[in-house]
Formats: structure tokens, sequence, C-alpha cells
């Protein structure tokens, strides 16, 4: 469990990520998903992991690249954001939409 671990806290130095999109990568680098699952669910209860902050940061990063509402609530659904979480992360954060 270990390697699976640093493995995904690798991932996360990198950039951050969502709880199902960093279960996939981790599934595709070879671990079970069980494993993955249970990791992803560690570092929620560990405040590591969190959607609503990663919905609110992508938000914003893509938001601030031109990108539309629409686009950007395609990308967080094909990255396995809820559409509750989605709906919070438009109502919470402050975006600048140009």
């Amino acid at each position: 469990m270990d390697n699976i671990k640093k493995r995904a806290l690798d991932l996360l130095a990198l950039r951050d990520h969502g709880c199902v999109e960093l279960e996939r990568k981790l599934v595709r680098k070879g671990f079970s998903s069980a494993d993955a699952n249970d990791v992803c669910q560690q570092l929620v209860a560990a405040g590591i992991l969190n959607d609503l902050s990663f919905s609110c940061n992508y938000l914003r990063a893509r938001s601030s690249l031109g990108y539309g509402c629409l686009k950007v609530k395609s990308e967080l659904i094909r990255k396995g954001i809820t559409a509750e979480v989605i709906s919070q992360s438009f109502d919470d954060c402050v975006v600048d939409w140009h």
C-alpha cells in the first residue's frame, strides 16, 4: 500500500487532481481499482485530496485562459467531478469570465 500512496502523492505534487481522475491514473499505472480507491479515500480523509478545491482551482485556471463555462463544465465532468460539486464550485468560486 505504501507504493501506491507514494505514487498518488507524486502525482499530486505535480498538479491538483480530482478523486476519480487520480484513481484512473493509479489504475493505469497498474494498481488495482480497490487499492486506488482506498488510497484516494485516505487522502480525502487527510484533507490532501478535495474535489471541490480541485474544481474551483481548475475553474479559475481554465477561465483565465479564456475557456467558457460550458467547456469547463464538460472538462470537469470528464475528469469525474460530480454535477453537485461542479455546481457548488461555480457558486462558490469567484471567476472573471471576461
